[in-house]
């Protein structure tokens, strides 16, 4: 054997024996922390979900702030230069396709069905997350 092989097969059982303390501590470790870990990932989920429902009812505050806004347009459409009602300018328009946009956004947010799963069993929430990330 050369020099170097023999120099590597004397170190390879003390490497071994470090590999195994490693290991054996890091067991350990997980041992003593996993619950809490587990627990701040339902945390961490329940979390999430509760943005996502935030978001939703953003969404739907918006939406009924462009519906008024529509309905205040068709109100009050605004006179021309000589006095005479103006005709649709194409803003309502503008303003309802807003509202229906918001509103499709909020009932995304708010009937998505892991966003509740989530809130009630954020254990299986954890599982679908670990299998998209996997598939």
């Amino acid at each position: 054997m050369t020099e170097k092989t023999e120099m590597a097969v004397s170190i390879m059982p003390k490497l071994e024996t470090k590999i195994v303390e490693l290991s054996s501590r890091l067991e350990q470790i997980m041992a003593e922390r996993a619950p809490e870990a587990w627990e701040m990932a339902q945390g961490v989920i329940r979390v999430d979900a509760l943005r996502d429902l935030q978001h939703g009812v953003t969404w739907l505050i918006v939406a009924g702030l462009c519906f008024w806004a529509f309905r205040w347009c068709l109100k009050h459409p605004g006179k021309n230069e000589d006095g005479t009602e103006k005709e649709s300018s194409g803003f309502e328009g503008f303003v309802f396709v807003s509202a229906a946009g918001c509103l499709a956004l909020s009932l995304m947010e708010l009937l998505s069905i892991w966003t509740w799963t989530a809130l009630i069993n954020p254990e299986l929430a954890i599982a679908k997350r670990i299998l998209d990330g996997v598939l």
